[in-house]
């Protein structure tokens, strides 16, 4: 292929060592963002708000990474002269796949996050989601009593009553028939 800017990348032993290198290098950020939304949920956040909070987190580290990594491969990518074609194939399998790697895991680990969590709770701890396991919380607490609202300046004592249980006000304010 005489006349071509850039050679063909063959999957050769300078691509399958940049593919090493690249997994290492994308799994590392995502492992970032579920370790904070898992720290969100500990919190008592829900998982969707983990998994958001954690993204936005650690967008700016990820994507400082990201782009100084960029810039250092850069010229495998732009090599000429002797051995260029060794590095040539290097870099651009770097590069390539950490351009894509690095904006995929900031769009699909949060949403893998939030699926892989809500079928987990949903199924392996019998949860249902979110909403429904605040609700439950709610329904094993007692009922609190009732407020007392008085004018200001008026207070009045309450003593519960021995026959009913019931609370009853003291005698010294007068009582409206029409409420009781």
């Amino acid at each position: 292929m005489q006349g071509t800017v850039w050679p063909v990348i063959t999957n050769d032993v300078y691509v399958q060592v940049a593919l090493v290198m690249l997994i290492g290098l994308a799994s590392k950020n995502s492992i970032l963002i579920v370790e904070f939304a898992n720290q969100l949920r500990d919190k008592g956040l829900s998982i969707t708000q983990a998994a958001i909070q954690a993204a936005e987190q650690r967008f700016r580290p990820i994507q400082m990474t990201a782009i100084s990594s960029l810039i250092g491969f850069w010229p495998l990518v732009v090599a000429s002269g002797a051995g260029s074609s060794s590095r040539w194939s290097l870099g651009t399998a770097i590069f390539g796949g950490l351009l894509a790697g690095t904006v995929l895991s900031l769009l699909i680990t949060p949403n893998l996050y939030i699926t892989i969590k809500t079928l987990e709770a949903r199924f392996l701890k019998g949860e249902k989601s979110d909403k429904s396991n605040n609700n439950k919380s709610d329904k094993n607490k007692p009922p609190s009593p009732p407020e007392n609202q008085h004018s200001p300046g008026k207070t009045s004592e309450t003593s519960p009553s021995s026959d009913n249980g019931s609370i009853q006000q003291d005698s010294s304010e007068p009582v409206n028939p029409k409420l009781s």
